[in-house]
């Protein structure tokens, strides 16, 4: 057996080996021995299959890979294995390749999972860094459509499933996580960049049950590469572009995964700038290549590995977006031209806290609780200039968002197909809108709103094999939530506009059947609402009160 005095060139502790190989691999890779970090392996070439890479890399340790579900294995001593007759038959070629569904909250193989995901980011590459984000990779997959805004205040809608182009006080019909953080509730997508990240997933459809409101459209995760014990890496990256008749960009990006106290800790740290060059003239203004765009941000994550199967992720993340001017042409005319009395800047920031605890037991039970803050501030100018006046006529909004989340579930998966999850979900978000109109150097405040929602939500999903291949997936969420309103930005006493109580169950009802190893098919019945709030409405001086939307497929 390898010694811990074994120092051989190349050779990293067998724990932080297998973290490695389960963030190669995507899939789960569980132990509660304690004596892991005492022994030296040399990690298995890229392109094995995970059992492969298993097998090889703990021949001759005392330990062997126990497969415990469709979604990972479980590291046991060799001297501690079951009896044959109890141990679950060795995976096929095809069950080991398994894409593992974790935004259904279990660990679901994707060909039992009775709904469709589609990657738009499969792994990060050349086509991610610090000028991409989900609006650019919208563009690989019919599924998805973006309003071209600009970044961070585009609005992506999924299977057409659409309110307006332009922000308002409605919740958003798109949901978007960061992992499995929610980000937003009435703003646009924040237009993160996306550097150093594992791969953005789009759940299709009303996810009512396991997200709740505002997920009437689908939900886009955005998932990026965690801390990794045991290991240091980093990589930078830096290029330049120039655009024909337009401006020269560039854009530079880095990371650093730090190991900490031996194997059992790390923090990784992620830093991004960026500028676009602008490809719009303004014939008006005679100005050039007035759309740039600069942007600038990073994140940071640690991860402890406290034993006994607890896992502690906390992560922080921000971004700023600013742009010269607004990203819009003239209709009717030439290509990339427009004219406007006045400039139309704007520019939009996010910030975002996270803190994930997860225990996990041999047998496959999984508890978790994610806590999660964001802060999404935006400030917009646009040309509002009547036809035919002389003088000009700008209209400001400013927009301030806090969301808070707070989530706790419990979840089992069985090698037999068998998985549920249960859990209680809490959320409190602060809207604010305000609005000037009036002359470019001096706008006046007109009135503005602000929406203050709380959601209080209890959630469950089960699935069972009727068969070897047919599964029945039943889920269900009760939900009540309240929005209330105040038509300023700065509520003052006697404001307050008591909204509607809304209480609603979303119900799930689905079946799977896997005709062969690569294919299956299924039907589903989702459920999914938004809520209600205050609006501004036409007119000076006046909001107006609209009713939450709901939606079955």
């Amino acid at each position: 057996m390898p010694s811990a005095g074994a120092q051989t060139r190349g050779e990293i502790t067998l724990q932080a080996a297998l973290l490695q190989l389960a963030t190669r691999s995507g899939e789960e890779i569980v132990s509660l021995e304690p004596g892991l970090r005492a022994i030296r392996v040399r990690l298995p070439p890229p392109g094995l299959p995970l059992e492969t890479a298993l097998r090889r890399m703990l021949r001759g340790t005392g330990y062997r890979a126990e497969r415990i579900a469709p979604h990972g294995y479980r590291i046991v001593r060799a001297a501690t294995s079951r009896p044959a007759s109890v141990a679950p038959p060795p995976p096929s070629p095809e069950d080991a390749a398994d894409v593992i569904v974790t935004a259904s909250k279990q660990h679901v193989p994707l060909l039992r999972f009775p709904a469709s995901i589609t990657s738009i980011v499969p792994h990060a590459d050349a086509t991610t860094g610090a000028t991409s984000s989900v609006a650019d990779a919208a563009r690989s997959t019919p599924v998805l459509q973006a309003t071209a805004l600009g970044v961070g205040r585009d609005k992506i809608f999924i299977r057409g499933i659409a309110d307006s182009s332009f922000d308002g006080a409605t919740q958003s019909t798109t949901s978007y996580y960061l992992d499995d953080i929610q980000m937003n509730y009435a703003t646009p997508e924040p237009g993160l960049a996306l550097v150093d990240i594992r791969g953005v997933e789009v759940m299709e459809g009303p996810q009512g049950t396991l997200y709740g409101a505002g997920a009437i459209g689908g939900i886009v995760r955005i998932i990026p590469n965690p801390a990794q014990p045991g290991v240091f890496h980093a990589g930078i990256t830096a290029s330049a572009s120039a655009t024909a008749d337009g401006g020269p960009g560039g854009d530079v990006s880095g990371f650093v995964n730090l190991p900490l106290a031996g194997d059992t800790a790390a923090v990784r740290l992620v830093g991004y700038r960026a500028h676009e060059g602008g490809y719009i003239d303004d014939r008006m203004l005679h100005r050039h290549a007035i759309n740039d765009l600069d942007r600038v941000g990073g994140r940071g994550a640690v991860r402890v590995e406290a034993g006994d199967g607890w896992q502690i992720d906390a992560s922080v993340l921000g971004q700023r977006n600013s742009a010269s001017d607004a990203q819009y042409i003239d209709s009717g005319g030439d290509r990339l031209v427009r004219s406007a009395r006045i400039a139309q800047p704007y520019w939009n920031s996010i910030v975002l806290g996270r803190v994930h605890i997860r225990k996990r037991w041999a047998s496959g039970l999984e508890l978790v609780s994610v806590s999660g803050v964001s802060q999404y501030d935006a400030d917009d100018w646009f040309d509002a200039t009547p036809a035919g006046s002389r003088g000009t006529v700008a209209y400001n909004t400013v927009r301030s968002n806090l969301l808070w989340t707070q989530e706790v579930r419990l979840s089992r998966s069985r090698a037999d197909g068998q998985s549920w999850v249960v859990g209680a979900a809490i959320l409190r978000n602060r809207d604010s809108l305000n609005r000037q109109l009036g002359p470019a150097s001096d706008p006046i405040e007109i009135i503005g709103v602000t929406n203050v929602s709380q959601n209080l939500s209890l959630f469950s999903e089960f699935t069972e094999p009727l068969t070897h291949r047919l599964s029945m997936t039943i889920g269900l969420r009760a939900t009540q939530a309240r929005v209330d309103g105040y038509p300023s930005l700065k509520p003052r006493a006697g404001d307050l506009v008591r909204g509607r109580m809304t209480r609603r169950v979303d119900p799930t009802l689905a079946l799977s059947w896997q005709l062969a190893p690569r294919l299956s098919v299924y039907a589903r019945y989702q459920s999914g609402f938004r809520t209600g709030g205050l609006a501004v409405a036409r007119g000076i001086g006046r909001v107006a009160e609209f009713k939450s939307d709901s939606i079955g497929m």
